[in-house]
């Protein structure tokens, strides 16, 4: 899809099925490591956000050192998510405190 469609954002999770082009490269539990790793290698210009329930700090700074953000699935909420999402898109950085949908 990345090669046939102008994408600026993906929202990846680190346990996903990997689909024929990657199983024989790894597990469901790596998936979207190696999907991070491809997308920042093949496509830069697209931001990543990587949101999982994984705990594991190696894999955490792993995702984080490819230059993706990664947000914790239940402690993140969806609101700090969509605007975090928001601001990577718009460049206009927005904030829960300031109220819904208010620019700083």
């Amino acid at each position: 899809m990345l090669k046939r469609e102008r994408v600026d954002l993906a929202s990846v999770d680190i346990m996903m099925p990997p689909g024929a082009e990657f199983e024989v490269e790894t597990g469901s539990h790596e998936a979207g490591i190696l999907l991070c790793e491809k997308i920042t290698r093949l496509y830069p210009d697209i931001d990543v956000f990587c949101m999982s329930v994984v705990s594991d700090q190696r894999i955490i700074r792993k995702i984080e050192s490819l230059g993706v953000k990664f947000l914790r699935k239940g402690e993140t909420p969806l609101r700090t998510v969509l605007n975090m999402m928001r601001s990577r898109l718009t460049g206009i950085a927005y904030s829960t405190e300031f109220g819904r949908g208010k620019r700083r």
